[in-house]
């Protein structure tokens, strides 16, 4: 049985976002000297830019840690055929805001993709900062507590060979037979959450039915080395 709110709690919208529609900024930041301050559900978690050291990969220990200067323009961190393959037809709408974010040691990007008379939506989010395993494992905890609340049979496993860490989580909300995955991963200075959420619909709109966990865990991978690849 899938996960009921608490009494007096309404659940949020399970059909995938529609063309037009922004997904919530994962993290709003604000810049208190050399620090930064993520704030997540209204909870502030300070860290010191350049504190931390470097990361060591669990997939590929001998690879070494990399360190980032520059970012494409959302739109262009994925490649058109990794889009055409998982959201046909889709237009990019990208968060301009995000782009052109002047923060010192930081580069944010974020792109979202929504075809046209398709139930499928795309969305990445890119940070570049010396704090990225410490996002990343800010943004895990949430998207484990939020992203698939009321969904039925939630599940979560790690990803090798993808940056030093990559984690998925995939659910099935059968209310609205579709299909949810989410994929937060960092390399180095780099942090990347990747959604998908996708119905599979029969002729005449008939027959409706969740996008595959494959396909869905393989379409938010794909984004991920994609954006990955485009980073310098």
């Amino acid at each position: 049985m899938a996960n009921m709110p608490p009494q007096g709690e309404q659940p949020p919208s399970r059909m995938p976002p529609q063309r037009g529609r922004r997904r919530p900024t994962r993290l709003a930041w604000l810049i208190a000297g050399s620090g930064i301050i993520l704030l997540v559900g209204g909870v502030g978690i300070a860290f010191a830019v350049g504190a931390f050291g470097g990361t060591t990969s669990e997939h590929h220990a001998s690879a070494p840690s990399r360190t980032f200067t520059h970012a494409p323009p959302g739109c262009d961190m994925v490649k058109p055929a990794t889009i055409t393959k998982y959201a046909p037809a889709a237009t990019c709408d990208p968060d301009s805001q995000l782009d052109n974010t002047s923060v010192p040691d930081y580069i944010g990007r974020r792109a979202d993709w929504h075809p046209l008379n398709v139930p499928v939506a795309i969305g990445t989010e890119l940070h570049v900062s010396p704090t990225a395993r410490q996002i990343y494992g800010v943004g895990r905890n949430d998207a484990l507590s939020h992203d698939c609340r009321y969904h039925n049979a939630p599940t979560a496993h790690q990803v090798s060979g993808l940056g030093d860490v990559a984690y998925i989580i995939y659910c099935v909300d059968p209310a609205s037979a579709s299909s949810h995955a989410t994929l937060l991963t960092y390399w180095g200075n780099a942090e990347i959450e990747v959604t998908y959420d996708g119905t599979r619909v029969g002729p005449g709109g008939r027959g409706a039915t969740p996008v595959d966990r494959q396909t869905a865990e393989a379409a938010v991978v794909a984004v991920a080395r994609d954006v990955y690849a485009s980073l310098s």
